[in-house]
């Protein structure tokens, strides 16, 4: 490893365009070959070279560490000029079962002792079709072709080069329709449920005020009559089978004298049996209720 900050001959982007012999291990042997190829671009970000092969691969690789490994070259293998080391470069020497290079693709892997278990075999390569009427493609083109084949025999290997999932057809208009009936319908009944809720929630505080208040008999009838007000049930004119406020759930919050008065037109005096006990009673006990609520929270 070269130390951090450390700058030699080989890390800096003057190597750019220059031809380089790097040693790697064949799939499923021990014997180390140079490839060819050529120092493409420099990131000083990560400090790492990549270099273009002559099979069309590129591999970021740390040109000083191979170098430093005996595994890169600058030369041809067998020429006379040997590799020298970057000056002044403490990199000690790597054993030889080191990784050799930075892994990029399937065909070239990293070998970390003789007990690691053989490499896959690579996709078999498949050359692109030539270009109709003979008219010539760029070298990106080519390498494009190239990995698209080598890509669908990889996918042709798996069994995953069948027919694409097609997408879901948009919704028709009577589609949408009904999704927007269904979810006001369920808007209208979630409402309903807070509703009853908030109703159960002061129904029951208003019992508890009124029990010790009335006898039992007088309480059943009035929490009878309000629970039916406001559930919104609404109720029934003894004479006409008309229903008071039906549809029309009350709160503590609605104004208790004007809905008594109200009452009292929807049912005089005279057509009540029970003097009084069926609306304007009740109706007498919210107005009660509703002044011990604001005194309470004031």
């Amino acid at each position: 490893m070269v130390k951090r900050g450390f700058t030699s001959t080989t890390e800096r982007d003057e190597n750019v365009g220059k031809p380089v012999w790097v040693k790697w291990i064949e799939p499923r042997g021990k014997q180390k070959h140079y490839h060819k190829g050529e120092v493409e671009s420099f990131d000083a970000a990560t400090r790492m070279h990549t270099i273009f092969y002559e099979d069309g691969e590129r591999v970021p690789t740390r040109l000083a560490e191979q170098e430093a490994a005996g595994l890169l070259s600058w030369h041809a293998p067998g020429s006379a000029a040997k590799t020298q080391p970057a000056p002044g470069s403490a990199a000690k020497e790597q054993p030889a079962r080191k990784a050799v290079a930075e892994p990029a693709t399937g065909r070239k892997r990293r070998r970390q002792s003789d007990a690691s278990p053989p490499a896959p075999e690579p996709a078999p390569k498949v050359e692109p079709a030539a270009a109709p009427d003979g008219e010539s493609k760029s070298a990106y083109e080519l390498e494009r072709e190239r990995n698209i084949a080598q890509n669908q025999a990889a996918l042709a290997a798996l069994g995953l080069d069948g027919p694409s999932l097609t997408r879901r057809p948009p919704p028709s208009p009577e589609e949408l329709a009904a999704r927007a009936e269904r979810a006001a319908q369920l808007a209208a009944e979630r409402a309903a449920r807070l509703q009853e809720a908030a109703a159960d929630e002061w129904l029951c505080e208003m019992e508890e005020w009124l029990s010790p208040k009335v006898s039992d008999a007088n309480l059943r009838n009035v929490m009878k009559v309000v629970g039916n007000l406001a559930s919104g049930a609404g109720v029934v004119h003894p004479l006409t089978g008309a229903r008071f406020r039906e549809g029309e759930p009350v709160s503590p919050s609605t104004d208790f004298v004007a809905l008594r008065a109200e009452a009292n037109s929807f049912l005089r005096p005279e057509d009540d049996a029970g003097h009084g006990w069926r609306l304007d009673h009740p109706i007498g006990k919210c107005i009660l209720f509703q002044h011990h609520l604001h005194a309470s929270r004031r």
